[in-house]
C-alpha cells in the first residue's frame, strides 16, 4: 500500500506518532510489546529526516540523526504533551481523594 502526504502532513503525522509512542511507553512493559511500535515511529522519523537531508540514503541515516528528529518533534508537542500530563496527574488525584 502507497500513502502519500504532503511534507507537512508527514510532520503532523510524525508529531501523532511521537504522542501515541510516548503513551504506549510511558507504562512498564514488556519490550516485544512495544518493539513494534517504536520500530514503526522510528521508520516514519527516517522519512521525515529524509525530506530534509534529500541526499542521504534512508538506509544511512544514524541513530543521533533521528534523536535529533525526534527532539525537534518533542519542541512542536510539549506543550500538548504537558498539558496530557498535567490533565491524567489531575484526573487521578481526584479519583483517589
Amino acid at each position: 500500500m502507497k500513502i502519500e502526504l504532503s511534507n507537512e502532513e508527514l510532520r503532523t503525522l510524525s508529531q501523532m506518532v511521537l504522542l501515541g509512542e510516548y503513551v504506549i511507553t510511558s507504562c512498564p512493559k514488556p519490550v516485544e510489546t512495544t518493539k513494534k511500535y517504536s520500530e514503526l515511529a522510528n521508520s516514519l522519523y527516517r522519512k521525515l529526516y529524509k525530506i530534509n537531508m534529500p541526499d542521504c540514503d534512508e538506509t544511512d541515516i544514524e541513530d543521533n540523526e533521528i534523536a535529533d528528529v525526534r527532539d525537534r518533534l518533542y519542541d512542536d508537542i510539549k506543550d500538548s504533551l504537558e498539558q496530557f500530563e498535567e490533565d491524567v496527574y489531575n484526573s487521578f488525584l481526584s479519583f483517589h481523594s
